[in-house]
């Protein structure tokens, strides 16, 4: 989940807009010195047993009432994280202080070139139903993949499932519904936790969320990351407490059993954590992601206030592999906190870890973990209110070995590298055709969830197109290759105001894709040079939540989702690498409706959240695994009254599902 929309306040001055066009490539910033990190205890929780043993434990539910939706409703837009009155999540359109980028379009097309396989992931109603049934309905659909050894692990939200390689659901779970398929395995079953929501005895379990996994070759182990916030068992009220969790699997196989530590997050001073003045008291881990090289695990959050509005920078957790491999109860860490760019005033915001195939490692300088962030974002995190940067960061880990060692001291340092210019996007506008049955009900007045909703809402209400934080990061021959989401020039996107009912309305700009390739390099320190960069856009479409794995030296994929007043969001991917750029977007799995989730309504207080990345990783035989998300159902509002699983393919409150594609070049 993504903490965004907040009017920044009390943070690091903002930054000057600088050049207001294309910046000239491969100009290294200020160099800064090697920072060390402190060591801190990891709690280590004990293992689980195999997944299928842990998937047949819990009692199924039968269908749900009216009542049981009604009383979900308070529980909604968990994603504010206590945050009591939402912003609304529109200052920032259009971006007035920049240049938009301009790119040619390139056109989309249904020739799935590179295709190797590809099928319906995890979805809304597989979300919600899982566990007996006794899990909340979220949005944003946080999506995170990982594949190995014949088996594909995708984990969205608060449930996983394990494939094999043809896309076949090894997980039955626990459904709602006897006949309902597989749902997979709830998080909360995952890691030993009460459910989130106990529908039978009304009680509250802890909230998990934002879920990524990699498998990593070298130690044939699988690694599962998940932040954690309490409830209140009574009452569902957060209590301040959280973690984020990490699983390590015990065998190359993710269906057997698992080890599980943990890491307290709060940082109020209490339960051995540093003290960060978090506004309010406990400080809270928001959007963690995994990296692994050959000596160390890396963890990366946001760290915000839980009670208060405020923001302390990206925190870096670096663990020892082996020790996490062998098992160890007391696996070496070093933590790097409230990490900052001095340089520019401002701290950090989403570190991204690049991951890579199997030796992309480098082993200079006692062996090196390198990273990724943008330097925009809303606003609110990086305190640069201008919407849009020409500046990226690489972050270098060097003597990640020490990891290993009695006396570990990696060291972290970065370098501030100029770019072409990024802007804050727009919302992206979905095709205004297709049944919106959660959307009419509400509109039409009848008793959904509660309070009728004060106005006729206009839809389909566009979707999220992220906020230029680094969405994916991967190192290729020495190259750090990253993407993001960016404000292009054109038609697609969409404002989203109060002043007009919240209805969508055109704009133009669209969502496109920013790529860019950085080499790192060391002299008297770290320096970086641009050797690629470029935009992709598509002629009245939005490209929103772009992942890039590659699958061999050359030939690299970038997976979206792609959407726009033509097109339902679908599914698709292009080819890029060292000397070409993207030149083709191809739709794997199009589209078959709109979407229609609660947080675009007034349910949902208005801030569409489609979602907060997508995945891509390297798989076997040179092949690459993307996870996207687009809308696989469609269903009418008298059937959705009469059923509002439509057939066990959506929740009541959102129908969105995942794709899970595999490409070779």
């Amino acid at each position: 989940m993504r903490r965004r929309g907040i009017v920044a306040s009390g943070l690091a001055s903002a930054l000057v807009a600088g050049l207001l066009a294309g910046s000239p490539a491969g100009v290294a910033g200020t160099r800064t010195r090697a920072v060390s990190g402190r060591s801190f205890q990891v709690e280590y929780r004990g293992t689980r047993l195999p997944l299928l043993r842990l998937a047949a434990t819990s009692d199924r539910q039968g269908r749900e009432t009216m009542d049981d939706v009604r009383a979900e409703a308070p529980f909604l837009g968990r994603e504010k994280h206590g945050v009591s009155s939402p912003a609304e999540p529109t200052e920032l359109f259009p971006v007035e202080g920049w240049d938009i980028p301009t790119a040619d379009s390139i056109p989309v097309t249904g020739r799935t070139k590179g295709l190797v396989r590809s099928w319906e992931g995890s979805n809304h109603f597989q979300n919600r139903y899982s566990n007996g049934g006794n899990q909340f309905s979220l949005e944003p659909p946080d999506q995170g993949l990982c594949a190995g050894n014949g088996y594909v692990m995708e984990t969205v939200n608060d449930v996983v499932q394990v494939y094999d390689t043809t896309g076949t659901p090894l997980i039955e779970g626990n459904p709602a519904f006897a006949d309902a398929g597989s749902v997979g395995l709830a998080m909360n079953e995952f890691y030993g936790y009460p459910p989130s929501f106990d529908r039978t005895l009304f009680k509250f379990g802890p909230f998990l969320f934002d879920p990524a996994c990699l498998f990593d070759p070298a130690s044939n182990r699988w690694f599962h990351l998940i932040a954690d916030l309490r409830q209140n068992r009574a009452t569902g009220a957060f209590t301040g407490a959280g973690s984020v969790d990490l699983a390590v699997s015990r065998t190359g196989n993710p269906l057997r059993g698992w080890r599980v530590y943990r890491i307290n997050t709060v940082n109020d001073g209490t339960g051995g954590t540093p003290d960060h003045d978090c506004a309010g008291g406990p400080c809270f881990a928001d959007f963690p992601h995994l990296g692994i090289d050959q000596d160390g695990v890396y963890i990366t959050t946001n760290e915000y206030s839980f009670f208060a509005d405020g923001y302390t920078g990206a925190q870096l957790y670096a663990l020892s592999k082996a020790d996490l491999v062998a098992g160890s109860n007391t696996p070496t860490a070093v933590y790097f906190e409230s990490l900052q760019v001095p340089e520019l005033g401002q701290p950090s915001f989403t570190v991204r870890a690049t991951i890579g195939r199997p030796g992309a490692f480098s082993g200079a300088k006692g062996g090196t973990q390198y990273f990724l962030s943008s330097t925009a974002g809303d606003g609110y995190e990086t305190g640069n209110t201008t919407g849009g940067s020409d500046q990226m960061v690489v972050w270098a880990l060097t003597n990640s070995s020490s990891l290993g060692g009695d006396s570990p001291d990696p060291k972290l340092r970065h370098v501030v590298v100029e770019t072409l210019p990024y802007v804050f996007p727009p919302l992206a506008l979905q095709r205004d055709e297709g049944p919106l049955p959660l959307l009419d009900c509400i509109n039409q007045g009848v008793d959904c969830v509660g309070d009728p909703a004060p106005f006729v809402q206009e839809g389909p209400y566009p979707l999220d197109g992220s906020d230029t934080r680094v969405l994916s990061a991967f190192v290729q021959d020495g190259v750090l290759w990253g993407t993001l989401g960016t404000a292009i020039d054109g038609p697609g996107g969409s404002d989203y105001r109060a002043e007009t009912n919240f209805a969508p309305e055109p704009i133009d700009q669209k969502v496109g894709v920013f790529y860019f390739a950085i080499r790192p390099q060391w002299h008297d320190g770290l320096d970086g040079s641009v050797v690629q960069q470029g935009y992709v856009a598509v002629d009245d479409a939005n490209l929103i939540y772009p992942s890039i794995a590659f699958a061999n030296d050359d030939v690299g994929f970038i997976g979206v989702t792609l959407v726009g007043p033509d097109m339902h969001p679908s599914a698709a991917y292009m080819k890029v690498g060292p000397g070409f750029e993207p030149s083709k977007v191809r739709v794997a799995a199009e589209g078959v409706g709109p979407d229609d989730g609660f947080t675009g309504t007034f349910e949902g207080d208005f801030r569409p959240r489609w979602g907060d990345y997508g995945y891509a990783v390297p798989g076997a035989g040179g092949t690459v695994w993307l996870a996207s998300e687009y809308i696989a159902q469609r269903c009418d509002s008298d059937t959705f009254l009469a059923d509002p699983t439509c057939g066990y393919t959506r929740s009541f409150f959102a129908n969105w599902s995942t794709r899970v594609t595999q490409l070779q070049p």
